[in-house]
């Protein structure tokens, strides 16, 4: 499958349709300003939550595809936000 079936596969199906939180390997890229990939990112934040160890590797946050990563972003002052918390399993 190339790249451009791929992606326009996840579009048409959705994440929520193909994520697998059993087994929720591999990079993940969300967009958050999409409902679907936000639900996924409270999923994956809330299966971190959970896990022990270092299972965020290479994490960052970028206000667009175009823009560098916002330098010292950590996903570590996150995981305690009460809003986060509380629907990381809807």
């Amino acid at each position: 499958m190339s790249p451009f079936e791929a992606a326009a596969f996840i579009c048409r199906i959705g994440y929520l349709n193909i994520f697998n939180p059993c087994k929720p390997e591999g990079a993940w890229e969300l967009d958050l300003s999409r409902r679907e990939e936000r639900v996924v990112a409270k999923i994956l934040i809330g299966l971190a939550l959970q896990e022990p160890g270092e299972n965020w590797i290479h994490q960052g946050f970028r206000w667009s595809r175009t823009t560098e990563a916002v330098p010292g972003w950590e996903l570590v002052g996150l995981l305690h936000h009460p809003c986060l918390i509380s629907h990381a399993f809807i």
